[in-house]
């Protein structure tokens, strides 16, 4: 009888083992297939001939449910770094794409630029749900902002200008893989956005769109007080 009770605890525990709960195993389930069809994007992409050594894998964040009460993955981006040369290192977050069911894998990757004062951490939400579409997502953090390196003001790609913003960029592109893909650039906020709209002038072959919010056209407009300091 001992070793029969025995044999039952460890059929027990085994069988709750292997039975997750229902929620768990439809999450499980999705991210499989946002997996498997990040696969083929990436496959995509290396067959148009970006060589891009990098993990396709989608990243996915722990985030509490309040109508679960439980902690769910939810699509993320990567934070990696990236040397764009004369002391300056770039941070940023990566969004694998990782189409939804019935998206679509799509060729454009998206790059997102901050304001003064912002950072890339701002674009996560509007990254996941490009993501989800079929969008490989790129959000910077701009020199002196973030996670980026904050050298001291200089010349070159230190010099916190408007050259310098949009040389960074050239850089960055360039470093990333991205040079030879005509990339969308959605810009927010003031002073670095407009740095960047300078550079699209200069260099169009690099964009193929550009989406501006709640950035200023022109250099003579009149920022917030709280912006005095810049």
């Amino acid at each position: 009888p001992t070793r029969r009770r025995a044999v039952t605890r460890r059929f027990r525990s085994h069988a709750m083992r292997a039975i997750p709960h229902r929620a768990s195993t439809v999450a499980s389930r999705d991210r499989s297939a946002s997996r498997r069809r990040a696969e083929r994007v990436s496959t995509t992409r290396r067959h148009r001939g970006v060589a891009i050594a990098r993990a396709v894998a989608p990243t996915y964040e722990k985030v509490f449910d309040e109508r679960t009460g439980q902690d769910v993955d939810v699509l993320s981006q990567s934070v990696e770094r990236v040397e764009l040369g004369q002391g300056v290192t770039w941070a940023y977050r990566r969004g694998v794409a990782a189409p939804k069911e019935g998206a679509t894998a799509r060729e454009t990757p998206v790059v997102f630029a901050h304001g003064l004062g912002s950072r890339a951490y701002g674009f996560r939400a509007m990254s996941r749900e490009l993501q989800e579409n079929g969008f490989e997502t790129y959000a910077v953090d701009v020199t002196g902002h973030g996670d980026s390196s904050k050298p001291a003001v200089g010349k070159g790609l230190a010099a916190y200008d408007a050259a310098a913003t949009g040389a960074a960029m050239e850089a960055f592109l360039e470093k990333i893989g991205l040079a030879n893909d005509r990339v969308d650039l959605i810009l927010h906020g003031f002073v670095i956005p407009q740095h960047l709209l300078l550079l699209v002038a200069r260099r169009p072959e690099l964009f193929r769109r550009v989406v501006i919010l709640n950035s200023p056209l022109a250099p003579s407009h009149a920022y917030p007080p709280q912006m005095a300091t810049y």
